[in-house]
């Protein structure tokens, strides 16, 4: 990585584990930024609007007694797609690494009212209302350190994220148990579940549509090629991935919104916005609702569920509900109750495919597998395909196939 000498100004590059003590910035882009070629000119480079936060971060961090300094905007050479693929899958590493990290609020001014009480009121809420808390790159800038300093306009501390932990959680929907570092490299995020970790990104936004999976590359733990130019398919790639390394099946407890593709019937979410209302979802805790290990297959990734028929429910409202079949997932609410995903069958007798016209994930009453057959109820365990293509596509193997039976719980 490359670091900036805040004594010379010198961009130095360091290999491996020879990394000096660094600060980094967090903030959000404006219209004149540095960047790595303006760099190798200082006069041009001081020229730039962006110039004025790197130096006040540089200033900052001597006054830490932090000999290096990392920011986005000119450590990284962005004419270079590979050094750019290589920064993006690193990113969450650079910030966890860090000695400390700066989040530089461009748009949040000290309050200026003569009463101490209401200028902190009126400061909090400046804060609440920044827009680093709306972008989709700052989520891991937010998680990712172990220690952050937010700074105002003025470049005055306003507070650090353990201070500011309430009204972050408040603004963000992360809980705060997430936001306190308490070991000092792993960080606290890695007891949420897939369902909660994508809600928090639900409402964020990236200039490109292919960033709002690039930039929670890291808070999976996962590393992706950077594809640009194919859209939403990145998300769909996302979550193929994250499928890959986890067995996690709060990942299919996301919702339909009014703007999806008309023709999805995939068990993967369309977008980051179908997990706005996904917090309380986290795998099953009873063990014998531990989910079958995942494999590869030709048609794409093969996942094996239990479906239930309505009928053998005893709960009278489900009748109401338009769908005719449940696949039980390894998932539940916080309470500890199991979920599902409402399937209708097709004119092809042996498959099914997931209802759009209804709620999703659908509460039930069991808070386990094993409680299925305490109650009776006969679940038939079927292959799951999850293709690897099929965003709005009429192609039959883009839907979501169940072949034939295999097996009975």
């Amino acid at each position: 990585m490359r670091l900036i000498n805040v004594n010379t100004l010198a961009l130095e590059e360091f290999i491996g584990d020879n990394v000096p003590r660094y600060a980094i910035l967090s903030h959000t882009w404006g219209p004149d930024e540095v960047s790595f070629q303006d760099w190798k000119n200082m006069a041009v480079a001081r020229e730039r609007t962006g110039f004025q936060k790197i130096e006040l971060a540089r200033r900052h961090a001597i006054s830490q007694d932090i000999g290096y300094l990392w920011i986005d905007t000119n450590c990284i050479n962005k004419d270079s797609s590979a050094e750019l693929a290589e920064a993006i899958n690193s990113m969450f590493a650079w910030y966890r690494d860090a000695e400390i990290c700066y989040a530089y609020l461009s748009d949040v001014s000290e309050a200026e009212d003569c009463d101490e009480a209401a200028s902190k009121d009126a400061l909090l809420s400046r804060i609440s209302q920044s827009q680093w808390f709306t972008r989709g790159w700052t989520l891991q800038e937010l998680l990712a350190p172990r220690q952050v300093l937010f700074f105002s306009r003025e470049w005055r501390q306003v507070g650090t994220r353990k201070s500011l932990v309430e009204t972050i959680s408040k603004v963000t929907g992360i809980s705060t148990a997430y936001l306190v570092y308490k070991r000092k490299r792993i960080a606290p995020i890695s007891g949420a579940s897939v369902a909660e970790r994508m809600s928090w990104l639900s409402c964020r936004k990236t200039s490109r549509v292919e960033d709002m999976a690039y930039c929670m590359l890291g808070i999976f733990d996962i590393n992706m090629p950077l594809l640009y130019g194919e859209g939403w398919r990145t998300f769909t790639r996302l979550q193929e991935e994250i499928l890959r390394i986890s067995t996690d099946e709060s990942l299919f407890c996301w919702s339909w919104n009014e703007d999806d593709p008309p023709l999805w019937t995939s068990m993967l979410a369309p977008s980051p916005r179908n997990f706005r209302n996904t917090r309380e979802y986290h795998p099953a805790r009873d063990e014998s609702s531990r989910p079958v290990p995942y494999s590869m297959t030709n048609f794409g990734l093969s996942i094996q569920l239990p479906i239930i028929r309505l009928a053998e429910l005893p709960r009278s409202d489900i009748w109401l509900r338009p769908f005719e079949y449940i696949a039980v997932l390894s998932a539940g609410t916080t309470d500890g109750h199991l979920v599902g995903i409402p399937l209708e069958k097709t004119p092809t007798l042996d498959t099914y495919k997931v209802v759009r016209d209804c709620p999703r994930p659908t509460a039930l009453c069991w808070k386990s597998r094993l409680s299925l057959k305490t109650d009776g109820v006969k679940a038939t365990h079927l292959d799951i395909f999850v293709p690897s293509r099929g965003f709005d596509s009429n192609d039959q193997e883009s839907r979501l196939a169940f072949p034939r039976l295999k097996a009975f719980i």
